[in-house]
């Protein structure tokens, strides 16, 4: 189902102004063009360390963009005292417009990172975060499973409706946080042992380097750990 990115633009620049709006580039296909932003939201402290959020990089998954608009419209206030932030609300434009997985050029941009024929909104998230060079505490990428269409391999039964995470820190504390707190607040979290071929223990996934993660080579997530432990 097609979005207005044009809405989340809007959202995004009614932003207060000290949260910091960048204007990365101006991804034009066909007759169509989209702004492509980041935002950055300092810390109220100097040290505080740095969190990065990012969601939308397929299209037809639009919970995660709400979600962190959501955040920056309502929540984030409250978290700076304690860290600074860098969030990219929506990282395929054309696709959340067309409610399409890919983008505008049917490329699967979280199957792009590594390709020869990289991506504008590809090589744009790559080398602002090389640019920066920022080491984070934490990295969330946001996605959503298609209640429509089954993943490749799988039937439409497999698909979650429900919370999981994917976690590549062994001590797991951070996703362990975020699924109590899901449950306090009535959040229903998958009880599934194994979700689309890898191990599943309480709603969570420990991604570590299985033949089956390999098949994510090339993807944001593993782009992200360049840059955070």
């Amino acid at each position: 189902m097609p979005h207005s990115y044009q809405k989340v633009v809007s959202r995004i620049k009614a932003l207060p102004k000290q949260y910091h709006l960048l204007e990365l580039g101006n991804i034009k296909i066909n007759s169509s063009k989209f702004l492509f932003y980041v935002i950055t939201v300092p810390s109220l402290s100097p040290q505080a360390p740095n969190i990065l959020l990012c969601a939308g990089i397929h299209g037809d998954e639009p919970a995660g963009i709400e979600a962190l608009l959501f955040f920056l419209e309502h929540s984030i206030g409250q978290y700076r005292r304690s860290f600074s932030f860098t969030i990219f609300p929506c990282l395929n434009p054309s696709g959340y417009d067309a409610g399409t997985r890919e983008n505008n050029r049917g490329i699967d941009l979280n199957r792009n990172f590594l390709s020869k024929n990289i991506e504008l909104e590809t090589r744009l998230v790559r080398d602002f975060m090389k640019k920066k060079n920022q080491k984070y505490l934490f990295a969330w990428e946001m996605h959503e499973d298609n209640h429509r269409e089954s993943e490749s391999g799988y039937t439409l039964r497999d698909n979650l409706r429900v919370f999981y995470i994917y976690t590549v820190s062994p001590k797991n504390d951070v996703a362990r946080e975020v699924i109590r707190t899901l449950k306090i607040n009535k959040i229903s979290v998958t009880k599934r042992r194994m979700v689309y071929g890898e191990s599943c223990s309480n709603g969570i996934i420990l991604n570590n380097n299985t033949s089956v993660s390999s098949l994510r080579k090339g993807t944001f997530d593993e782009e992200m750990r360049k840059y955070t432990s």
